[in-house]
């Protein structure tokens, strides 16, 4: 495979400069030769713009904006790509280094328009060689329809998965139909984001030969970890969202089914808080869907609390630690 056609990695930076370089790095020792690394500098106040600058690489375009949220830094970046495909790529995440040619390769036979590869976590605390990979159980295709992996995603088979969006590399030409990042939200943006790019692709294709490595924090609060009132209508309007997207192709039968868990795993995480927000009415919506709720099992921790406390004071003490 020629290596002539350009693939634009897009990351959003904000306060990384722990972590950054080894994400450029990551990036810089791809296999896969025709790069270009545009990082916006979504306004950081540590050194992680004085780092990046500190490679000297032309393959690398800086741009600095003022602090506007992750999404925005996105959109931005996509508006000075030049690749024919798109690789986003949070700043403290790190590529192994075939993902991106084994990718494009992908992409090029079959006709597929998204390829996406595992995913391992890893923490601050730890390296890449103390990690565990996550929903291995339902990649079990090669190439599959784009609503029919969102389906999966989203709880037709009454479990909620995700596939992190660095784990992606996926046509530019998408967006022109899929459409850019939402930056009305902060929590789940990048799912609302994938499910409109899932929605719109015919062939999605897994990649089970290289990894996405996420870094999860023990030490600092991510986004994701928040649960302020903010991220939670955040990721409630997420919710909806992509369930107005996934509704227009599937049978109202499935739109139901996906509707409940959805909602259910929104009532298991907020519930306690919804009430206090008055946002939205959880049990009257799961009525409108059928009128009953699918029951999200804890983690195995999580039960072996649940046998001890009893599920009233468990549900009681999740609530209030969140």
């Amino acid at each position: 495979m020629s290596n002539n056609k350009l693939v634009s990695v897009i990351i959003p930076l904000f306060n990384s400069e722990n972590t950054i370089k080894e994400t450029i790095e990551s990036v810089l020792n791809q296999t896969y030769c025709n790069i270009e690394i545009i990082i916006v500098n979504d306004g950081s106040t540590d050194r992680s713009s004085l780092l990046v600058q500190g490679f000297n690489n032309p393959k690398i375009k800086l741009i600095n904006i003022s602090n506007s949220g992750a999404s925005k830094a996105r959109n931005i970046g996509i508006k000075n790509a030049n690749g024919i495909y798109i690789q986003f790529l949070d700043a403290d995440d790190i590529l192994s280094s075939n993902k991106i040619e084994d990718q494009v390769k992908i992409l090029e036979s079959n006709d597929v328009d998204v390829c996406f590869c595992r995913t391992i976590v890893f923490t601050n605390l730890s390296n890449l060689s103390t990690n565990h990979e996550i929903n291995t159980e339902i990649f079990d295709f090669d190439i599959i329809n784009g609503n029919e992996l969102l389906k999966k995603l989203m709880g037709i088979n009454t479990k909620v998965y995700m596939i992190l969006q660095s784990a992606y590399l996926f046509k530019k030409s998408i967006l022109d139909t899929s459409g850019e990042w939402d930056e009305s939200l902060s929590l789940d943006d990048d799912g609302e984001f994938f499910s409109r790019v899932l929605n719109c692709s015919k062939v999605v294709a897994f990649d089970k030969n290289s990894i996405n490595y996420y870094r999860k924090f023990h030490t600092q609060n991510s986004l994701s970890q928040q649960t302020g009132n903010k991220y939670i209508v955040s990721e409630i309007n997420s919710v909806m969202k992509k369930l107005a997207t996934i509704k227009k192709d599937i049978s109202l039968f499935e739109y139901k089914k996906i509707k409940q868990v959805q909602l259910s795993l929104l009532k298991y995480k907020y519930y306690k808080i919804l009430n206090e927000i008055d946002f939205i009415d959880i049990d009257n919506e799961l009525k409108l869907v059928g009128g009953f709720e699918v029951k999200i099992l804890p983690t195995f921790k999580g039960r072996l609390f649940m046998s001890l406390l009893g599920s009233k004071l468990y549900f009681y003490l999740l609530n209030f630690i969140r």
